[in-house]
């Protein structure tokens, strides 16, 4: 025995072994001295370095990164093959707006045409479908010989997993999770962090992508990692979700700026990498020059992103331009300080506002000028003095349990088909909330979360294609009536009258100029929780509850009841044109409600080209024409949402005639989706 523990002693290091204990043997032995082996000590893994380059602040184009990943795995191949360990690799960046596609995605997945991508398109040898890349997205490279680590890909899958799942529950106290049969990491339905590799010889490459302050846009124009009935998400959403639920106190510190949370998430990410694959890092400078400098102006603003016709859709990195010799400083400054030569600003935007808005894509791509011009609120004013501005329809449907944001660009000729773009979605996911439009901005007000109404108010600004957090109203509502009276938002109950605040405020105003909600004083006799419909019409708003309906006259400050005719006649959302309130009657067909008579009429000249509307369907005042959506027939796992643009008149006789000026599919989408509403913003 002590032989063995003489030959341990000399094998193992000294490190393996504890303090030797002192064996006091009996008066006149001399004392032994015995060393006890630290099995805990000898049974810890041996942590391999890894070089690493922090690149979280930097905006790399695809095309480069991905041709340093494939140099680092060919220096790795070349030292393996000598029989030689090489170090792990981890690079953490951020990519410039680019799709890409894995070793077998279909294309059936892009919701574009190659020959006019948004951005550039990238098939790569990973696996998985398509994805989008853009700045605010960690993408996490981590190029390791999995010899050194476990030869099992699932492992490997799993643990990249295990990174993203303790960054968000340990970092943002969100309970993001796997799903089962999907790679990926997961908030309920919302895919959080995508990941993707490739493992040659057992060296891995390719990684992970974590969504932070991502403009989510991009991914609207695919079918994100092939999956059609879930969403992507990121943390800065999930956060600003959170708050607008009230689940973080004022002064929470995840209520930061972009860069505060970039860099706090790429901190933990580095931190739960080392963990999971036992790590050291030893940090690496960046290669000087590899990769060029990235600026804002290489990226067309968030509402030109999606119909960009000018980027690559090569499926090779792209050459750079040839140079070409630099202007003056002074001529360059010249033409920086003017959106047209020798023309004052404010006459250049006089002539840029009569141009129709479609065409102000192409115009953004002029010059650094003319694409701030073209997204800057001077333009959008000179549009509303000049009564140039345009109507747009926005469409929010309600696929599985996410809802999606759409507008319907308008048609610049009769031949042309209507061309859908899909928007960024709220922030907030609320059910039942009501909806308002003054002039660009389209107000999303309350509904519930989890069954608990919200006062939360959200605002998506047309022009700019971007959402904020509007003012918050006195007291919750889900399933209330709104409308718009001499540009104040009315919203009336759906609120239970049970306390004070919620009787006293059962219906609110709100006054964009101030930015303030204030009570509307109501009778007790009106007042009921849930309203499915609402309308204006004149200076009434017309408020269809469970058990009739009630209506408030703006002007006089006068509550009533809705009449009996109009009450029971009243089916759907409808829409008022002309002083005249459009729905469908019990037999699907369209009809008018006449104020000035009490009395129901047909819409005459229209039957031939609508289907009957027994399923329902959903109307709006466009531009003071009829425009009616509704879900047409599908095939297969699909189902087309359907159009119609309808010249709606009185005729001599007082009766309703309309014309269709046309009518066609505008979306698929898969079976089961609903519409929740469809709403005209002018600008």
């Amino acid at each position: 025995m002590a032989a063995n523990m003489i030959l341990l002693a000399n094998v193992l290091p000294s490190s393996f072994w504890r303090s030797p204990h002192c064996c006091s043997s009996s008066k006149g032995r001399q004392t032994v001295r015995v060393p006890v082996l630290n099995l805990a000590a000898a049974m810890a893994p041996v942590k391999r370095s890894c070089e690493f380059y922090d690149m979280h602040h930097e905006i790399v184009p695809y095309a480069e990164a991905w041709s340093w990943q494939k140099d680092i795995v060919k220096q790795k191949k070349a030292l393996n093959d000598k029989g030689e360990d090489t170090l792990d690799t981890l690079i953490i960046l951020q990519h410039r707006p680019v799709y890409t596609l894995g070793t077998g995605s279909s294309e059936g997945y892009l919701n574009f045409d190659l020959e006019d991508a948004p951005f550039d398109v990238y098939r790569t040898e990973r696996g998985g479908e398509v994805t989008f890349h853009g700045p605010g997205q960690l993408v996490m490279y981590p190029i390791i010989n999995l010899r050194y680590h476990r030869m099992d890909l699932h492992w490997y899958l799993r643990a990249l997993e295990e990174v993203a799942i303790r960054v968000l529950r340990s970092t943002f106290a969100i309970k993001a999770s796997r799903v089962e049969g999907l790679t990926g990491v997961w908030f309920g339905d919302q895919k959080l962090a995508a990941i993707g590799i490739k493992v040659s010889q057992w060296i891995a490459y390719h990684g992970l992508a974590l969504n932070v302050t991502t403009d989510l846009t991009g991914f609207h124009q695919i079918v994100p990692c092939g999956i059609q009935d879930r969403q992507v998400g990121s943390i800065k959403g999930l956060l600003q979700e959170f708050a607008s639920s009230n689940i973080f106190e004022d002064g929470h510190p995840y209520h930061s700026n972009d860069n505060e949370l970039i860099d706090l998430t790429s901190k933990s990410l580095v931190q739960e990498f080392c963990e999971v694959f036992q790590v050291d890092l030893h940090q690496k400078p960046i290669p000087v020059g590899q990769f060029p400098p990235y600026t804002e102006a290489l990226l067309l603003p968030t509402s030109l992103q999606m119909t960009s016709v000018t980027t690559s859709c090569d499926l090779l990195p792209p050459t750079p331009p040839s140079p070409s010799p630099s202007p003056s400083p002074a001529s360059t400054a010249d033409s920086e300080a003017q959106l047209i030569p020798n023309l004052p600003d404010d006459v250049s935007l006089n002539c840029l506002a009569r141009i129709p808005r479609p065409d102000y894509l192409k115009l953004s791509l002029v010059s650094k000028s003319w694409h701030s011009a073209m997204s800057s609120s001077a333009l959008f004013a000179t549009r509303s003095l000049l009564q140039t501005t345009q109507t747009s329809l926005y469409l929010n449907l309600r696929i599985g349990s996410n809802f999606h944001w759409y507008t319907l660009l308008p048609k610049p000729n009769a031949q042309q088909k209507p061309f859908v773009i899909p928007l960024p979605p709220a922030p907030s996911r609320t059910v039942g909330p009501a909806f308002a439009v003054i002039g660009p901005k389209i107000y999303v007000i309350g509904g519930s979360v989890n069954e608990v109404p919200l006062n939360s108010v959200w605002v998506y600004d047309c022009r700019f294609n971007r959402w904020e957090a509007g003012p918050r109203m006195r007291v919750g509502r889900e399933f209330a009536a709104a409308g718009v009276v001499g540009g104040r938002i009315f919203v009336v109950g759906g609120c239970v009258v049970d306390n004070l605040s919620r009787s006293v405020n059962w219906a609110e105003a709100f006054d964009p100029v101030t930015g303030e909600w204030t009570p509307v004083p109501s009778p007790i006799e009106v007042r009921e929780k849930w309203m499915h419909a609402s309308a204006v019409i004149g200076e009434r708003i017309y408020a269809m509850a469970d058990r009739g309906g009630v209506v408030y006259d703006v002007g006089e400050g006068k509550w009533g009841s809705v009449c009996k005719r109009l009450d029971l006649g009243w089916r759907g959302r409808a829409a008022v044109v002309g002083g005249i309130l459009f729905c469908y009657d019990y037999l699907g067909k369209i009809r008018g409600y006449d104020m000035e008579e009490d009395r129901w009429k047909e819409l005459k000249g229209v039957g031939k080209g609508l289907p009957k509307f027994l399923c329902g369907a959903t109307m709006v005042n466009f531009d003071g024409r009829l425009c009616v959506i509704w879900e047409g027939k599908g095939s297969g796992k699909e189902v087309e949402i359907m159009c119609a643009d309808i010249e709606v008149w009185k005729d001599g006789d007082g009766e309703l005639s309309g014309r269709i000026l046309w009518s066609d599919a505008i979306l698929r989408v898969p079976n089961g989706a609903a519409i929740v509403h469809c709403m005209a913003a002018d600008f």
